[in-house]
């Protein structure tokens, strides 16, 4: 069956596909369970798809030099895509988009050497990529001091914007325009990056999710429909990856 996986695959340059170990085990754990025969073509078919390792390393190693530069570095970065692919071009606009949620992220959410707790070690990023019971889950964590609600719901009273339920504060904490910085950088603080991540999950049929403690840190999730055109690789034990 080696020669017609091949021909699926191709063998030329332009149309190589590159596998890693996590679609290796996957594949090998589909045959040992004796998944059906259409189930294992589907997980091969996948392999087309664009690895979401690839993306997050990629936002992973933005983060870190961004920390650098603001003098915030080093940071640990940790990407975790449980062997997830996903059609490039669907959701190019959404990756384009995470852009801004590593800058504010990094800008917002990653302490300075001065400010942050010795205890707590080194500053921490956690991107991440799930099947979860409620769809697609593309996060990114910190470890940072966390929202301060009261800081969001009095710039929200200057420019206008309702802020009485917390329902309100997440919907102006993603507002256009919207920022808790008195002066914009060339890093964050415009107002328009929240706004950019939401807008390109409501397009996929999604939102973005906030939850976040002082002093402990905050995630942004994105939460999506799960595409039915993608597999899920079933792996013994989920595989993550960590780099410094």
């Amino acid at each position: 069956a080696s020669h017609r996986i091949m021909r699926f695959l191709g063998d030329g340059a332009s149309s190589a596909i590159q596998l890693d170990e996590t679609d290796y085990l996957s594949i090998l754990h589909a045959i040992d369970v004796g998944a059906p025969k259409l189930e294992v073509r589907r997980l091969i078919e996948s392999w087309r798809n664009e690895p979401v390792q690839a993306r997050l390393e990629r936002l992973a190693e933005q983060a870190a030099g961004l920390a650098e530069r603001l003098g915030k570095g080093p940071l640990l970065t940790t990407v975790e895509a449980n062997g997830l692919r996903l059609p490039r071009e669907r959701y190019s606009a959404l990756w384009a988009s995470f852009v801004h949620l590593v800058r504010n992220a990094v800008d917002h959410g990653v302490e300075s050497s001065q400010a942050r707790d010795p205890k707590k070690g080194r500053a921490k990023l956690t991107f991440s990529a799930a099947r979860r019971r409620d769809g697609l889950v593309l996060s990114l964590q910190d470890d940072g001091g966390g929202i301060d609600w009261q800081k969001v719901a009095a710039r929200a009273r200057q420019v206008g914007l309702p802020c009485e339920t917390q329902a309100e504060l997440v919907d102006a904490l993603f507002s256009d325009g919207f920022s808790t910085k008195d002066e914009a950088s060339d890093v964050s603080g415009r107002g328009v990056g929240l706004a950019a991540v939401r807008s390109a999950a409501k397009t996929l049929g999604g939102d973005v999710q906030v939850t976040t403690e002082l002093g402990m840190g905050t995630t942004f999730a994105v939460v999506l429909p799960w595409p039915d055109d993608v597999v899920a690789p079933v792996l013994p034990v989920a595989g993550a990856r960590a780099a410094a």
